[in-house]
């Protein structure tokens, strides 16, 4: 079977695939700290706040406990959770340089 397309859409198509950008490379980018449901069965109800680190499967927990959603994430977003989260991530990274 023999397809025959006009001479138009042959080079319609040739422009568009001439004009099309190269794709950019997606850098890597480590994502943002989180709030989320406390998987502890001893801490049940409670919520916690979470610390993604690159080169790491588990993100690190921070060392607090809240009661409501709104709370961690107010933490989180505090100049005192900032700081905690600035400090957390600077010794997981001095402790995989060794």
């Amino acid at each position: 079977m023999v397809w025959h397309f006009s001479r138009t859409l042959i080079e319609a198509a040739r422009a568009i695939a001439e004009s099309r950008r190269p794709m950019k490379k997606k850098k890597y980018e480590t994502p943002k700290p989180y709030a989320a449901e406390t998987k502890d069965s001893r801490f049940a109800g409670t919520f916690e706040v979470l610390i993604p680190v690159e080169g790491r499967n588990k993100p690190l927990r921070a060392p607090r406990q809240f009661d409501t959603l709104q709370a961690a994430e107010a933490w989180l977003h505090s100049p005192d959770g900032k700081d905690k989260i600035a400090e957390l991530t600077e010794e997981e990274a001095k402790v995989r340089a060794k």
